[in-house]
Formats: structure tokens, sequence, C-alpha cells
């Protein structure tokens, strides 16, 4: 009964601790650090002279990429209702919830590869001095907010 009451608990420690982790905003654990985000660029397209060819393209890679989105998600609502259901039983069967689990997670690490490769693409189209433009511009705006 304690190793079920165990595995229970470990289970639902993963299904919601793990997305905050992932999400932590700590820099060391960030894998973007030196990327860009859409919007980092959109405030700062004047500044770093952002060309229209440039701007289009990057409009046609996001609205690509939140489209796949949009599908991620909407398969992940039914898993998540379904892990709900499993962990709502009065005896869990541990097997079904880590199979659960397993999907969810696989749906979780779609969305964070869809994310990185937007804005790796995104950092693609820009040249070397629009990247460096932009970190400088980053660190300005990020220094302010400490203050």
């Amino acid at each position: 009964m304690k190793i079920r009451i165990s595995a229970l608990a470990v289970a639902l420690l993963l299904l919601f601790c793990l997305p905050a982790l992932a999400q932590r905003p700590a820099q060391e654990a960030r894998l973007d650090g030196d990327m860009f985000r859409p919007e980092l660029i959109k405030r700062f397209q004047d500044q770093i002279g952002l060309t229209k060819e440039q701007s289009l393209e990057m409009l046609r890679i996001v609205q690509e990429s939140q489209a796949k989105m949009l599908e991620v998600q909407w398969a992940m609502e039914p898993e998540m209702d379904a892990m709900r259901k499993l962990l709502a039983e009065t005896r869990v069967d541990e097997d079904k919830v880590k199979k659960q689990l397993r999907s969810i997670t696989a749906n979780e690490a779609t969305a964070k590869e869809l994310q990185l490769m937007l804005m790796v693409r995104i950092k693609n189209l820009l040249t070397a001095d629009q990247q460096s433009q932009l970190r400088r511009l980053r660190e300005q705006r990020m220094g302010r907010r400490r203050r």
C-alpha cells in the first residue's frame, strides 16, 4: 500500500512540477539565452534595421509554428483529461498512469522542440550585426527591470 501511495505521489509530482521546472527562468537552465523571441525582434525592429523581407519571413515562420503548436495543445487536452480520470480512481493503475505520463511528456517535448526551432529559424534570419544589437537592447531592457 505504501508503495502504491508513493508511486502515486511521484506521478503527481511529475505531472504538476515538471512543466514548471521546464519553464524555470534561471539562465543556466535555459537553452534560449542566445536566442531571440519574436516579440523582442518586433519591439526593436526599427533599431536593428529589420528589412521588409526579414519581417515577412519571420511572420511566415511564426504563423507556421503557431499552427503546429495549436495541434500539440489540441492533442494535449484529452491526454490530460485521461490522466485526471486515471488519478481519480479509487485504485490507481500504475502502469496506465506511467503510459499516460509518457504520452503527456512526449507532447510537452514536442512543444519545447517547436519553441526552440522557431527561435533558431528566426535567429538564422538575422545578420550578425542585428543579433549583436538585439543582445545589447535586451540587456539594457533587463537592466532597467532589475532597478
